[in-house]
């Protein structure tokens, strides 16, 4: 059976990053480094940090800050062993178990013989308990911050996906106005827009619109373009 990926995970770094009153990150880095919660995998990461406007190296710059620890490897799985071991493999298994049986014979023999352990001291007694409250306080501290960043990680991740639908959305009315105005002569902006995928790649693209709605009518038609894709991004 093949070892399952353990999906990336957030370092001590991160954690310290995230902390309430440090905003040392862009916005959308931080975005994607709060929804990086050891369930998705790098994939769905990269969608998201596309959606953000990250483009496709998001997770790598997290990754290249120390903020995100990638999965490592599996390990290769065992090859099965041919008959003549499995038979030697079961003779040293039933040689172990008797030699166990006969060893714990002679330790429950010697137990038995053995003086009770003195009971331990109040002092460490109260030590030990002092420590384990100790302990609990800290896990529910832990599970109320990861609480905290799920929730956000889960908003974030519904933006970003707002985000990318809504940019969808203004590339098909981008294509069509531009088509309306350039008359049949937009052949080459309809295969560049295919390559968009990030608001900053689209903003590009809006730009060489421009330039040739520029170059076969005016600047005051290219005006009216990018006013009109802009405010229809904007209100999604």
């Amino acid at each position: 059976m093949q070892t399952s990926v353990t999906p990336p995970r957030k370092t001590e770094l991160a954690r310290q990053m995230l902390a309430p009153g440090q905003r040392q990150l862009p916005p959308a880095l931080r975005a994607l480094l709060i929804t990086v919660d050891g369930k998705r995998d790098a994939q769905e990461l990269q969608r998201l940090g596309r959606g953000l406007g990250l483009g496709d190296d998001g997770l790598s710059r997290l990754v290249d800050q120390g903020l995100v620890e990638l999965p490592r490897p599996p390990r290769p799985a065992e090859l099965p062993m041919g008959p003549a071991s499995a038979s030697a493999s079961a003779s040293a298994s039933a040689s172990a178990s008797a030699s166990a049986s006969a060893s714990a014979s002679a330790s429950a023999s010697a137990s038995a013989s053995a003086s009770a352990p003195a009971p331990a001291p109040a002092s460490a007694s109260a030590s030990a308990s002092a420590s384990a409250s100790v302990s609990v306080s800290s896990a529910s501290a832990i599970q109320a911050v990861d609480a905290e960043e799920v929730a956000e990680a889960a908003a974030m991740a519904r933006q970003a996906q707002a985000r990318a639908k809504r940019l969808v959305a203004t590339k098909f009315f981008a294509l069509d106005l531009v088509t309306r105005m350039l008359a049949g002569r937009e052949g080459e902006l309809r295969d560049l827009v295919r390559q968009v995928d990030t608001e900053s790649r689209f903003q590009e693209w809006v730009n060489h619109c421009c330039e040739r709605i520029e170059a076969h009518a005016d600047a005051e038609r290219a005006a009216k373009f990018r006013d009109s894709v802009g405010q229809t991004l904007a209100a999604g």
